[in-house]
């Protein structure tokens, strides 16, 4: 970010949410990010802000710490939410979610929270984020459903430069 009339005030911990508008209504499209690290360039005023979202500490967490032999998906869903500290939200019924491992799904421990939720996520055919509620959240996309916003090409905007300022490169980006 190019913050000329330094008017940016954001620190470590901070909490970042991004939103499209399009001429007055607004979506959330990402989930909410805190703030790692801010590194200011004195002699430009160039910020770079480094966020991760909330499931980025799952990658820190391993299935070992699931105390519980026996689950359900579901109830394996919550376990995992425990750990990370977060209550769960599960949008859709199915029953799935009550397929019982009586010895433990087929993980070795080793795996991150963050890779066995991608593992449920598969098998429930869902996917899964952190709410704007703090919530662990599995939900399934529905076809069917009509969206919050659609941005067509009417509402598209060209970006031109007119001075010598570029792009310089795309720093991360996912799905």
């Amino acid at each position: 970010l190019l913050d000329r009339e330094r008017l940016i005030n954001v620190q470590k911990n901070n909490i970042m949410e991004i939103a499209f508008g399009v001429e007055g209504d607004y979506t959330y499209p990402c989930p909410l990010f805190r703030v790692e690290s801010v590194l200011r360039n004195e002699a430009n005023n160039d910020i770079s802000i480094i966020a991760y979202d909330f499931l980025y500490k799952a990658g820190e967490h391993r299935v070992r710490e699931i105390k519980k032999t026996s689950y359900t998906i579901r109830e394996f869903i919550i376990e995992c939410a425990k750990i990370l500290g977060l209550p769960v939200k599960i949008d859709f019924d199915d029953p799935v979610l009550d397929t019982l491992y009586n010895k433990g799904a087929n993980f070795d421990g080793s795996e991150t929270i963050r890779q066995a939720l991608n593992a449920v996520a598969e098998a429930t055919q869902s996917i899964f984020y952190v709410d704007w509620d703090w919530q662990l959240t599995f939900k399934r996309l529905n076809k069917d459903v009509e969206p919050v916003i659609t941005i067509d090409k009417s509402k598209y905007f060209t970006l031109t430069n007119q001075g010598e300022e570029t792009l310089s490169g795309v720093c991360h980006a996912t799905e």
